[in-house]
């Protein structure tokens, strides 16, 4: 969600610096509350992986903990590099 709204909001800003500064204002506040959330909830998947039963515990944080950054690092990687 986040890399679709920077991606509109820099589209809708020419590079001339010509283009429509209200909707690339609002599509990049857009883009920074997207953020926030993913990153609150990623908080909130390691904290309740806590909860697990003991003998999951490890294996929970290891996927909630490290897994889901490592594969949003991979797919923003993919996108630059893709572009």
């Amino acid at each position: 969600m986040f890399l679709a709204l920077a991606g509109a909001a820099d589209r809708a800003m020419d590079k001339s610096g010509i283009g429509d500064p209200e909707r690339h204002a609002e599509l990049s506040t857009y883009a920074g509350v997207s953020f926030y959330v993913a990153v609150a909830a990623w908080a909130a998947c390691v904290v309740f992986s806590q909860l697990a039963p003991k003998p999951y515990r490890g294996r929970a944080l290891f996927w909630f903990g490290l897994m889901v950054p490592l594969a949003a690092s991979l797919g923003w990687l993919a996108g630059v590099v893709g572009a």
